[in-house]
C-alpha cells in the first residue's frame, strides 16, 4: 500500500480511504480487468459467424493483455493470496468459461460438458499465448491466428464426430 501511495503521489491514508487492505485492492484490480474484457461483449450488433467473432474476441483479449497484462499476470500468478482473492479469480474464470461454453453450444451444438471442457482448454491456451505475446515470443497477430485456428478446428472436429469427449 505504501508503494501504491508513493507511485500515485498520495498519502497512505488516501489509499486506505479507497481500499480497506491489500486484498481489497487486488480484488478491485481483478474486477477492473474483468470489466475491460467484458466491454467488447457489449458492442455486438447483428449476430455474426463464429470465426470472425472468435477472431475479434481473441485479438481484443490479446491487445488488452499487451496493454494491461503484465500487471494482471503478476496478480494472477501470485501465491499465498487470500481465499477471497482466489474466490474472485475463480468467479471471473467461471464467467469466462460459461460465456464461451454457451457460444460453443450455440454455434456447434455440443453438450454442456464438452463445451465447458473445451472452453476451459481454450481459455488456458489463450492465457499462455497472452504470456508469450507479453514476453515478445509471439506477435498478437500470430497468436490470434494460432488460437482461432486451434479453436475452430477442435470445435469442428468434435461437432462432426458427434461423440462425447
Amino acid at each position: 500500500m505504501d508503494t501504491l501511495a508513493t507511485a500515485a503521489g498520495v498519502t497512505r491514508p488516501v489509499v486506505y480511504s479507497h481500499f480497506d487492505n491489500r486484498n481489497a485492492l487486488i480484488i478491485a484490480l481483478l474486477e477492473r480487468h474483468e470489466s475491460r474484457l467484458s466491454l467488447d461483449d457489449n458492442v455486438r450488433g447483428e449476430p455474426e459467424e463464429f470465426e470472425p467473432m472468435i477472431r475479434r474476441a481473441t485479438d481484443s483479449f490479446l491487445q488488452l493483455s499487451m496493454k494491461h497484462g503484465p500487471a494482471m499476470q503478476a496478480l494472477v500468478a501470485g501465491v499465498n493470496l487470500s481465499p477471497k482473492i482466489e474466490e474472485t479469480r475463480r468467479c471471473i474464470w467461471d464467467k469466462g468459461v460459461d460465456k464461451w461454453a454457451k457460444n460453443y453450444r450455440s454455434y456447434f451444438g455440443l453438450s454442456m460438458r464438452d463445451s465447458r471442457a473445451l472452453a476451459m482448454s481454450h481459455l488456458t491456451g489463450l492465457s499462455a499465448m497472452s504470456g508469450m505475446c507479453i514476453a515478445g515470443a509471439l506477435s498478437v497477430a500470430r497468436a490470434t491466428e494460432l488460437h482461432v485456428t486451434c479453436v475452430v478446428a477442435t470445435l469442428s472436429a468434435v461437432a462432426k464426430s458427434g461423440r462425447s469427449l
